[in-house]
């Protein structure tokens, strides 16, 4: 009864009036429950953090950006990327494989940087003998400061595909909580973008303990605040190097090293085995992912087949960072100006790729859908002949820099 309440709630829309319901439905089941506590808590986020395209990096470092200074760190690491063209564990990675820097920066490792301290609990949601012990679980972390990070099945996350029609465990963080209205806050991808709702408690315990989906691993994460926000200068040439010869990052002595440490303090076996499977999936590195990728669009101009919208997006959380990046540069005055006004038609030729693919999944039309495909792959070719020679001045500009403050 109370899953047809709520189906029929959120089927009705977001008016006060539904709000008002959700309000009494909650008074009425706390009240049963007069254990749940009351009060209210939100962790601060930034919702804008830098690398939103990927779930995994945006999540950890919202809470990070919120708290601390980070963006000279994060600059040292995102610039090279790989695309894993057979890694289909997902439905939405089935066609285009998946787009994504390397190394990346999850909760993982910036634990092993610094910048958070983490902790993880091994144990499904029957370690919890009743949704009240969950709901005080998430108050204490929440008050001792930590995100709640964890995989939830979305039949029960509004804004969400799978609301209310498929069973689908994903990664979501809870980040605040209002035991007085009855509410959880939590951040993840809502809507196809990174932000943050306010969920009912009842909600978030049915996803939580979701029979065949129960939440296996919890892991709490919160910003460490005295580890220093330096800018590496020889990582990033290195790793730049690596991007455009198209070097993979795995045949790298350095960040082989840095593999091995972070896979020695994996103690989770379903995590160890993703992440195995991951190192030896195949992999397209860096310059040559643009061959993959006007294959991939190439394809689907002769299918027609829906694009995976997280390629795009991808691609321009490279090319945003990096402009971010030469505007740094710019500053400590490390590159002339014109480098970077001519990296800005980068980005923004990757923001226009971005957008297309957004609106070719949405429109119908063959003859719309193939302009706006041969419109991609145009700019993608544009991308490939106009990069490489921006990005070897600029490193030909930093090649004696010693230290950057």
């Amino acid at each position: 009864m109370r899953k047809l309440c709520q189906f029929i709630i959120y089927k009705m829309g977001r008016s006060d009036l539904i709000s008002n319901l959700k309000y009494v439905a909650w008074k009425i089941f706390s009240a049963k429950h007069d254990s749940i506590g009351k009060g209210t808590r939100f962790l601060p986020c930034d919702l804008s953090v830098d690398a939103s395209g990927n779930l995994q990096i945006a999540q950890p470092a919202s809470i990070i950006s919120a708290s601390r200074d980070y963006v000279k760190t994060l600059y040292s690491y995102y610039t090279q990327v790989i695309l894993q063209p057979d890694l289909n564990f997902a439905r939405c990675y089935k066609s285009g494989g998946m787009l994504r820097f390397e190394p990346w920066l999850s909760y993982h490792q910036w634990a092993d940087l610094g910048f958070l301290e983490v902790r993880y609990l091994y144990e499904d949601s029957s370690g919890f003998p009743s949704p009240l012990k969950f709901c005080d679980f998430i108050k204490r972390s929440i008050d001792q400061g930590y995100c709640v990070h964890a995989l939830f099945d979305e039949y029960f996350i509004p804004r969400r595909e799978s609301f209310f029609k498929r069973r689908f465990s994903h990664l979501n963080g809870i980040v605040g909580y209002d035991f007085n209205r009855g509410i959880f806050r939590l951040i993840g991808y809502y809507g196809g973008k990174f932000d943050a709702q306010e969920i009912p408690i009842d909600l978030v315990i049915g996803s939580a303990f979701s029979k065949g989906y129960e939440t296996k691993e919890y892991v709490l994460y919160r910003p460490n605040l005295d580890t220093e926000d330096r800018f590496d200068i020889d990582l990033f040439r290195m790793l730049l190097r690596d991007y455009l010869c198209a070097n993979d990052p795995r045949e790298n002595a350095v960040l082989r090293e840095w593999y091995s440490r972070l896979d020695s303090s994996l103690k989770n076996d379903y995590r160890e085995h993703t992440h195995k499977s991951y190192m030896s999936a195949p992999w397209v590195c860096g310059y040559d992912i643009y061959d993959e990728l006007i294959s991939y669009y190439a394809t689907a101009y002769d299918s027609l087949s829906s694009l995976n919208s997280k390629v795009s997006l991808a691609l321009w959380d490279h090319k945003s960072i990096m402009k971010k990046r030469l505007s740094f540069f710019k500053s400590k005055r490390l590159i002339a100006g014109n480098l970077f006004m001519e990296y800005e038609r980068i980005e923004k030729t990757a923001r226009i790729i971005r957008f297309a693919a957004f609106e070719y999944n949405s429109e119908n039309s063959s003859e719309k859908r193939r302009a706006l495909l041969s419109r991609i792959l145009g700019h993608l070719k544009e991308l490939k002949s106009l990069e490489k020679s921006i990005l070897e001045r600029v490193l030909a500009s930093i090649q004696n820099v010693s230290s950057v403050s």
